[in-house]
């Protein structure tokens, strides 16, 4: 019987010996899936991605496509680090876009070809540059579909701008007149295993010493979907507060689901990313290994300790997740409101009342000083009572004093994430 040369699926490679052949399997090719457009089959207007229910609807006539695929969930196929794959994968949106360039923020923001906004959906500045979307950029391969409507946006932003006492009265009013963008935003997912092994002087508690003996473990970390932000438009310590996406719902991604939405390409780029995933589990990886050291129960102390790690079974998807975003104005002073389009998480800044945080703070100041005049000078005359009121007074400052600061704090921190 005749063999076929090369074997279905294989390439041949380079040879080290003359005159023999070599093959491998051959990679599988991504495949480059054209521009599509979205256009109503009825009356030929755009349609948008309905939130309510995956599918793609026309808002002139009210003609509704079927929803897309469900989703893969957690399990959804990763790539290798290799050259090789990031070279061939598809590029692009896979749909015309357009895209903004901010004059103020730097921030390059994705809409639909139809889209008249020229407005940044970071700093709200109206000062942006209107161009044609490229498509060298890597492809989505899967994402998070938006699940909550604009007026749902609408009323968790109402709630938190109204739910703190050192905020100005009306507040809540400000998300009525916010503009909510919904967008995509670009994150990495990485999966891969942390091996760490870790050498270490352990104390032991023996009678009132410390019995000191060298001992050493291993530490696996199995690490399925970190996910790492892909863009630096929105600070880390805002997007902590919301990071809290559930990725049973992730969908392989198709351009229909960025009709009628924002989207922004990854400015974090792949390596640096992969470099901040490694450094958390790392860091993760040694609080495991610190507390097995630390085991059984009389070990008390660690010194001299040293840990190394190995990656291994590596791999990286691009996916995009989605949010809200919106830019409000207070005195003439912008703040931004980030909220989480799966959950509803919300994060952002808020802007303090000065005037009745330090009308608390110097009740809280006055109080114990107060109490202690009253003590000395009202009830001179009744040592015992006076003594007693007196260290009431002091108490009463000290707990004045450190409730002061916290709300001080508190109230810098409103607009300071």
């Amino acid at each position: 019987m005749n063999q076929i040369v090369p074997p279905p699926d294989y390439a041949p490679v380079e040879s080290a010996v003359p005159g023999i052949e070599v093959f491998k399997p051959a990679p599988k090719i991504e495949p480059h899936r054209e521009i599509v457009a979205f256009k109503c089959p009825r009356c030929g207007a755009n349609t948008a991605y309905s939130i309510a229910d995956g599918g793609l609807v026309c808002t002139y006539c009210g003609y509704h496509a079927a929803p897309a695929p469900p989703p893969v969930g957690e399990r959804a196929e990763g790539f290798e680090f290799t050259v090789e794959v990031v070279e061939r994968a598809a590029r692009g949106w896979g749909v015309e876009r357009k895209e903004l360039v901010c004059q103020n923020c730097g921030a390059r923001t994705s809409l639909p070809a139809e889209s008249l906004s020229h407005t940044c959906p970071f700093c709200a500045s109206n000062n942006v540059v209107q161009r044609q979307a490229p498509q060298d950029e890597l492809r989505p391969r899967f994402l998070v579909p938006m699940q909550l409507e604009l007026d749902a946006v609408r009323d968790i932003a109402r709630g938190w701008l109204g739910s703190s006492w050192m905020t100005p009265r009306g507040l809540n009013n400000a998300a009525s007149r916010a503009e909510f963008v919904a967008i995509y935003l670009p994150a990495w997912s990485f999966d891969f295993a942390a091996n760490g092994a870790w050498r270490a002087e352990v104390g032991y508690q023996n009678d009132d010493n410390i019995k000191w003996r060298w001992k050493n473990g291993q530490v696996t970390q199995r690490v399925d979907n970190h996910l790492i932000s892909g863009t630096t438009r929105i600070t880390p310590g805002l997007l902590a507060q919301i990071w809290d996406f559930k990725l049973a719902d992730m969908a392989e991604y198709a351009p229909s689901y960025l009709a009628g939405i924002h989207a922004q390409a990854y400015d974090v780029q792949l390596d640096p990313a992969w470099e901040t995933a490694r450094h958390e589990i790392r860091e993760r990886t040694m609080k495991a290994a610190r507390k097995q050291a630390l085991e059984p129960k009389d070990a008390k102390k660690l010194r001299n300790f040293t840990l190394s790690v190995d990656f291994a079974d590596e791999e990286w998807r691009y996916l995009l997740l989605p949010f809200y975003l919106a830019a409000y104005q207070h005195n003439n002073k912008p703040y931004q409101i980030v909220v989480n389009g799966q959950t509803g998480s919300i994060a952002g800044q808020r802007p303090a009342d000065w005037r009745r945080v330090g009308a608390v703070v110097a009740v809280l100041l006055a109080a114990g000083p107060l109490l202690y005049v009253f003590a000395v000078l009202g009830l001179s005359q009744i040592t015992d009572q006076a003594s007693t009121v007196a260290c009431l007074a002091v108490a009463i400052a000290v707990i004045g004093i450190a409730a002061a600061l916290t709300i001080l704090a508190t109230a810098a921190k409103l607009d300071d994430d």
